[in-house]
């Protein structure tokens, strides 16, 4: 019986920054529940504590899984269809390296794909942690000195965005940590989906720089006011309370959630993960797979390829020479189509060129146009709407017919009217407007919006 609850039994470790946190979970794929935790504080996250090894071992566990606190980074990048998970891992392992710095031999990557979290995530777009390679190896030997089997590491910033995404999709997210913050805003027009790793911690309360940098972040925060936000802490709500609440800005829908709380929702969803690929909502990634005995079989193998080769070339031999044959004959008569065809195609090229210039001149005396379609509307609508303090950068016609549009603002909430005058010239010309963002500008107090007006019927 205690085989069976073995087997049944994944424990799971996490570690804050703060505090190494145990759970054993139990069940099966398709759901799992806690059934025993234990808590150490230590700041050391290379090496498991003692009691968080003994309790692992006390509640039966086999398994064992880590969390890791760490930042996260955006990947945007194309990978192959066809590829394995360790072809995956190098891959990202290199596009990392030149994105962030991070080094591909020496270092582990846990993604995901943005758009499973249901939040506006892209699909070209990837979600990732990096975790030094010695660090999972002393995770592992410590693990294995005990009799469990080490499976790998996971983000817990990620863990914590997918029980998030589950909960309150269409709210922020900012996991707090020692001193700095995990942000993540959703889709929510024209703001796209993004994370971002801000300068505000606990240490807020009892270091001045620490404060310093807290005001810079809430400048970036304030940008998002009218969005609702969800904050999880390491620490006490009520603690976390006063200490931060100063650097929100003037968002009124805060919710403030103890990490402690959140990892009982989060360590079942993520628990059954499988391990490598970037298609679980809670990515995992252990150590590379040991590299193969290149002389295991070898002989075997070598006899084999030998036989192998030698009924393969007298095969070859006889099936070639009948080919020869009648590639002599196909050759000949190929030639002769092969100039029936030069000579057809001349011929039709000469037709085609007489056809186009005779459509292009018939074209121009039945449709004389001197502007392009809808250019007088678009030009009088943006005269009589540009939002003040606000100005027009460029107007570039499209290849495919319509216009390119971008202007610089510094009062994003005049954008509304501009863009319903758009909207109404596009209604009125059989035009559809399209908003491409806002990006700011370092160094300036100004946004660039852009805008794109296409042939085809606006949507409301």
């Amino acid at each position: 019986m205690k085989f069976l609850l073995r087997s049944k039994t994944i424990g799971m470790a996490a570690h804050d920054g703060l505090v190494w946190r145990a759970y054993a979970l139990r069940g099966s794929r398709a759901e799992w529940s806690v059934v025993g935790r234990a808590e150490e504080a230590s700041r050391n996250a290379r090496q498991l504590p003692r009691k968080i090894l003994d309790f692992l071992i006390q509640t039966g566990a086999r398994r064992l899984r880590v969390l890791l606190s760490g930042d996260v980074y955006m990947l945007t990048t194309a990978l192959p269809e066809d590829a394995t998970d360790e072809e995956l891992h190098t891959a990202l392992a290199y596009e990392a390296q030149g994105e962030t710095g991070l080094d591909a031999a020496g270092h582990r990557l846990a993604a995901v794909r943005a758009h499973l979290f249901g939040m506006g995530g892209d699909r070209q777009s990837l979600l990732a942690t990096g975790f030094e390679m010695e660090h999972l190896e002393r995770l592992a030997a410590d693990a294995e000195n005990e009799g469990l089997i080490f499976e790998g590491a996971g983000s817990l910033e990620l863990a914590v965005l997918a029980a998030h995404a589950q909960r309150a999709p269409l709210r922020r997210m900012l996991l707090v940590r020692e001193r700095t913050s995990f942000y993540v805003i959703p889709e929510n027009e024209p703001q796209p989906f993004a994370v971002a790793m801000l300068p505000i911690g606990i240490d807020v309360a009892s270091d001045p720089a620490a404060r310093e940098r807290a005001n810079r972040a809430r400048e970036r925060l304030s940008l998002q006011d009218a969005m609702p936000l969800s904050i999880y802490t390491p620490i006490s709500a009520e603690q976390m309370r006063g200490r931060i609440k100063p650097y929100l800005g003037a968002c009124e829908g805060i919710e403030l959630t103890e990490r402690m709380a959140i990892d009982e929702l989060a360590l079942p969803i993520n628990a059954a993960g499988r391990m490598g690929g970037v298609d679980a909502i809670c990515p995992w990634i252990g150590l590379p797979p040991p590299p193969r005995d290149p002389h295991r079989h070898g002989t075997v193998i070598m006899a084999l390829v030998v036989a192998t080769t030698l009924l393969w070339a007298g095969m070859r031999h006889y099936s070639m020479t009948s080919e020869l044959s009648a590639a002599r004959a196909d050759k000949a008569a190929w030639e002769s189509l092969e100039s029936a065809r030069k000579q057809a195609a001349s011929e039709s090229r000469a037709l085609r060129d007489r056809q186009g210039a005779l459509m292009a001149k018939k074209n121009l005396l039945e449709h004389p146009r001197h502007l392009p379609p809808g250019l007088l509307s678009l030009l009088d609508t943006l005269a009589g709407n540009m939002p003040v303090y606000s100005s027009l950068e460029s107007i570039r016609q499209r290849d495919g017919g319509g216009y390119e549009i971008t202007g610089l603002t510094r009062w994003q909430d005049g954008l509304p009217q501009l863009d319903a005058a758009l909207r109404e010239m596009g209604l009125r010309e059989g035009m559809r407007r399209e908003f491409g963002g806002l990006e700011s500008l370092e160094g300036q107090y100004a946004q660039r919006f852009r805008y794109t007006i296409t042939p085809g019927e606006d949507r409301p």
